[in-house]
């Protein structure tokens, strides 16, 4: 089964210049989860699906109290935070960054990982 959770609207000191170092900048993630859903789907049991609530929670939680240069770098903690839900085969990611620049209406980056 594949999960989509879109727009998950967080903040962050994300950026390489001095004000992106000082001031949380807006970021809206969307994931992207395979995995498999089919105990959960044929018992009915919440216990053994994948709980988005709590996912998106960790990953608001992890985004708020962090701090990086990088997108990209966020992305690629951000996967190995989902993944390390065993259950979990692969994600992607997208984060947007709405105020990168000023003449730029949106800045994203797209990682994908898969359990090796």
């Amino acid at each position: 089964m594949k999960i989509e959770i879109k727009n998950i609207k967080t903040e962050a000191i994300i950026g390489v210049y001095e004000h992106e170092k000082t001031n949380k900048q807006p970021l809206f993630i969307d994931i992207q989860i395979s995995y498999d859903s089919g105990k959960a789907a044929q018992t009915d049991n919440i216990e053994y699906a994948l709980d988005y609530f709590e996912l998106t929670n960790s990953i608001i939680n992890f985004v708020e109290n962090s701090s990086f240069n990088l997108l990209e770098t966020l992305a690629e903690k951000l996967l190995d935070l989902i993944l390390l839900d065993q259950r979990i085969k692969k994600s992607s990611i997208t984060i947007r960054k709405p105020n990168a620049l000023e003449n730029l209406a949106d800045y994203s980056s797209v990682i994908a990982k898969r359990k090796q």
